[in-house]
């Protein structure tokens, strides 16, 4: 299903270069990669992301004038302020990793929304698995 709503997305999206798709309103998203999940409860980036996460440090190391907003995210399955509090731990793993690799702290704004504004329904298994992520949306302006 996300897959096929990405697709979606692309088609119908104006393409600002060929890594990149515009979202309108100034905000973008990297074609390879704009979320990352996390395991329930868990805060470790998935080994399974490391490989188009370095294409997006590679893309932000030749694209300075591109700022990013972490928005960290959480299922809602727990506690509220639990969930918060982890979507911004979350947030902070991708940003700390982010830094590691070479991008300017001062380009990364982290927003912990925790079990608000989710991405896909809570109802599911599999749209809460895309809920336990950190949302990566690139500043054009």
């Amino acid at each position: 299903m996300k897959k096929l709503v990405f697709s979606l997305f692309v088609t119908v999206s104006l393409l600002f270069s060929a890594d990149v798709i515009d979202m309108g309103d100034g905000k973008a998203i990297f074609e390879k990669i704009s979320v990352v999940e996390f395991k329930s409860g868990k805060i470790e980036i998935r080994d399974d992301h490391l490989e188009d996460l370095g294409e997006f440090v590679a893309f932000l190391k030749k694209n300075s004038s591109y700022s990013v907003v972490l928005y960290g995210r959480s299922d809602n399955v727990g506690n509220p302020v639990n969930n918060k509090a982890l979507s911004k731990k979350r947030a902070i793993v991708l940003r700390s990793y982010l830094v590691k690799k070479g991008i300017k702290k001062s380009r990364l704004q982290i927003v912990a929304l925790g079990d608000q504004k989710p991405i896909a329904s809570n109802s599911t298994p599999a749209g809460q698995e895309i809920n336990r992520s950190v949302e990566m949306i690139l500043n054009t302006k």
